[in-house]
């Protein structure tokens, strides 16, 4: 389901599957799985949109990791 799509997730109270983590696996599964007609299928993701300007370039794909929106707050040990 996609973020234009929220609005018919309230009126659906179950599903054939649900993946959580859109990542690569998920995403593919959730696209073999949805080929089937009769199937209904959830993907869910955290987080919010990504709207700071210097993400979709890809160079500058490395500053996601200093805007806290992005990284979750995350740091990890050496």
């Amino acid at each position: 389901v996609s973020a234009g799509d929220i609005e018919g997730i309230g009126k659906m109270k179950q599903f054939d599957y649900i993946i959580i983590g859109a990542g690569t696996a998920g995403c593919v599964l959730a696209n073999r799985l949805s080929a089937k007609a009769d199937a209904s299928v959830l993907l869910l993701e955290a987080g919010g949109p990504y709207r700071h300007p210097m993400l979709p370039i890809p160079m500058m794909a490395g500053l996601s990791y200093f805007i806290k929106s992005t990284n979750w707050n995350y740091e990890s040990a050496p």
